[in-house]
């Protein structure tokens, strides 16, 4: 049977493991999924098996090769493999999507964050009342006076 999958063509091979639906919404990835939620497909490249980004292959079997560009998502799921939910660009490009659409993680929700609305608050309230500088703030929380005065001046943790 795997023999008999193999000989069948790539775009084929892709597609028996998508659920289509109609042309404006999500086609779900059936195959392996990533535990980042992305799926995978094996293809064959320069006779080795290689593992690539379904939804990036989804591109490559409607459109061509994306080159060194990112394929993006308009509909932000990341196991869909529309080509109409699919658009080029940059990894900047992709940053910035994900910054307009507020789906970066942020505040003490950010893996590298060593603060949380506690401590803001108070740096906040302190601050304000005099009781303290930048400096003192960033030696007793362990970070940067420029992460303080971030947070002072509303650059960062907007909304605590």
């Amino acid at each position: 049977m795997f023999r008999e999958h193999k000989k069948k063509p790539l775009d084929q091979r892709f597609w028996s493991l998508v659920d289509v639906r109609g042309p404006d919404e999500c086609w779900l990835w059936l195959g392996h999924v990533q535990p980042r939620c992305y799926g995978q497909f094996t293809v064959m490249e320069q006779g080795k098996r290689k593992t690539r980004y379904a939804h990036r292959v989804a591109w490559t079997i409607t459109y061509g090769d994306p080159g060194g560009l990112w394929v993006l998502h308009s509909c932000d799921n990341p196991i869909c493999v529309n080509p109409n939910h699919l658009f080029l660009g940059t990894r900047q490009d992709n940053s910035d999507d994900k910054v307009s659409k507020n789906r970066q993680a942020q505040q003490e929700k950010h893996g590298q964050s060593k603060l949380i609305r506690q401590q803001v608050r108070e740096i906040r309230n302190s601050y304000v009342l005099g009781k303290t500088s930048y400096g003192s703030f960033a030696k007793k929380f362990g970070v940067d006076a420029s992460t303080i005065s971030n947070i002072v001046r509303g650059k960062t943790w907007k909304g605590v």
